[in-house]
């Protein structure tokens, strides 16, 4: 499978999301649930636009530590040529216990294509709308 990030709808009501957020690259994968309300969503994707446009980072921080969280991060690097995915997934306090110490939680970082946002984004904003269910965002092919 290819590298990418992936969001995904799990459950929903009127004004929360709960994600699955999932990170998967040649070496490493990881995926939790997390909760976001559909503003935040909405505003990530604006963000993610702006920054399809020039502008430096976007962020987005779903869910809490007792619960599992998904912390996302797109960010101008090498002297803002290229742009960067950073990704923090973690599982809740009562799934810890099911993992060996230090194994519980995934950091990564891999490189994206401007380009790409503006389709992730448009997604996002549909799931915020109801009418889809996930949205992808793809890595660099061949990476790492």
């Amino acid at each position: 499978m290819d590298p990418e990030l992936r969001l995904a709808v799990r459950w929903q009501d009127v004004d929360l999301i709960e994600l699955k957020a999932t990170f998967r690259s040649a070496e490493w994968a990881g995926s939790v649930p997390a909760y976001v309300t559909r503003d935040e969503l909405r505003e990530f994707a604006t963000a993610l636009e702006q920054v399809a446009a020039g502008a430096t980072a976007a962020e987005l921080t779903a869910g809490q530590p007792d619960l599992g969280f998904a912390t996302i991060r797109v960010h101008e690097y090498s002297l803002g040529r290229r742009l960067a995915l950073r990704v923090h997934l973690g599982t809740g306090e009562d799934e810890r216990a099911r993992f060996p110490p230090g194994y519980a939680e995934l950091h990564a970082a891999a490189p994206i294509e401007r380009g790409a946002l503006p389709a992730f984004a448009e997604g996002l904003r549909r799931m915020a709308q109801e009418s889809v269910v996930e949205s992808t965002l793809p890595l660099v092919p061949r990476w790492p």
